[in-house]
């Protein structure tokens, strides 16, 4: 998880349906680099029938969601296989702490300063 976006994921024993904020998952996430983030995990643990996934994300934008609701499947599935899929899921269960740096007075963006006007 990182950025701005948290996301709510329940994993269920299912046929392998993926909802996000109560719609299909190849609906709420159109592009498809971005719906790679949510199979990765059950990719990963070859769960991608198995489950049925339904997932609340807010905040962010289309990949930061995404990103949120792979930490949250990640840590879920962690929950139903057992440490067995630690291994297989890797870094998809830690935290990102990453965050945009705030903008600073007399400055232009958070390090960048105004261009020098020399006349």
């Amino acid at each position: 998880m990182r950025k701005t976006a948290v996301a709510d994921v329940r994993v269920a024993p299912g046929v392998g349906r993926i909802f996000v904020n109560d719609r299909p998952f190849d609906e709420a996430l159109p592009s498809l680099s971005v719906r790679l983030h949510v199979l990765k995990p059950l990719l990963a643990t070859d769960a991608l029938g198995r489950f049925d996934v339904v997932a609340r994300a807010d905040g962010g934008g289309p990949s930061a969601q995404a990103q949120a609701v792979q930490h949250g499947l990640a840590k879920a599935l962690l929950l139903q296989l057992g440490s067995a899929a630690r291994a297989r899921l890797g870094d998809m269960v830690l935290h990102d702490a990453r965050r945009v740096e705030r903008k600073k007075p007399g400055r232009r963006k958070a390090r960048t300063g105004f261009a020098y006007v020399r006349r």
